[in-house]
């Protein structure tokens, strides 16, 4: 019965720290430049490194200090107030980007959605790694498997869950509709929290 506790243990640790991952989740799902792989896989990408980090947490406590990981929080704050001002020029940032954009370009764009969801995912998981530094650091390796596991299954959950949001039919035209009016707000606000984790320390 001990894997069962692992289950229960990942999935517990999973929900608690990335609750929050929902509500990004269905912003960039909402969001028409980037695509469902792009969030997908940046989403899983980024939640492998912090695992990545809690795995190797007393190393990287020594070489990577917790306020420089809650620096990350810059980044969601800049591409919030990016996509204001782009929204009160009237451009709208749900829009596709034209057709006359060359293959290079398209590839490059979507190479930079990647980052993003990489770079926000990491940035609002400074505090997975406080949980899972401790929680890796107490089990043996093979519950540590189990655990990981869990949280690969986990991650596909979230990214089902906020694409169904996004797409049901009795709410979803709801949040496509005022999705690029809020999400800036949202990732402003999300970078003001990561940061303020600084100074709360």
């Amino acid at each position: 019965m001990k894997w069962v506790s692992m289950i229960l243990l990942g999935a517990t640790a999973f929900t608690a720290t990335n609750i929050d991952d929902l509500l990004f989740l269905v912003v960039f799902f909402a969001n028409h430049r980037f695509s469902t792989a792009q969030i997908v896989i940046g989403h899983y990408l980024g939640i492998t490194l912090l695992i990545l980090f809690g795995l190797l947490g007393s190393l990287l406590a020594r070489v990577v200090p917790g306020y420089l990981i809650g620096l990350l929080g810059l980044f969601p704050l800049g591409l919030g107030i990016k996509w204001l001002v782009d929204l009160c020029k009237g451009q709208e940032i749900n829009e596709p980007e034209p057709d006359l954009k060359t293959t290079r370009s398209g590839n490059t764009n979507a190479f930079s959605n990647l980052v993003t969801v990489i770079t926000v995912t990491i940035a609002n998981g400074s505090d997975n790694i406080s949980v899972y530094v401790p929680l890796f650091a107490r089990i043996t390796p093979s519950q540590a498997l189990t655990v990981v596991i869990v949280f690969i299954v986990m991650v596909a959950v979230w990214c089902a869950g906020a694409y169904f949001l996004v797409n049901n039919r009795f709410i979803g035209d709801k949040i496509r509709r005022v999705g690029d009016r809020i999400a800036p707000w949202i990732l402003i606000g999300l970078g003001i929290f990561i940061l303020s984790k600084i100074f709360l320390r």
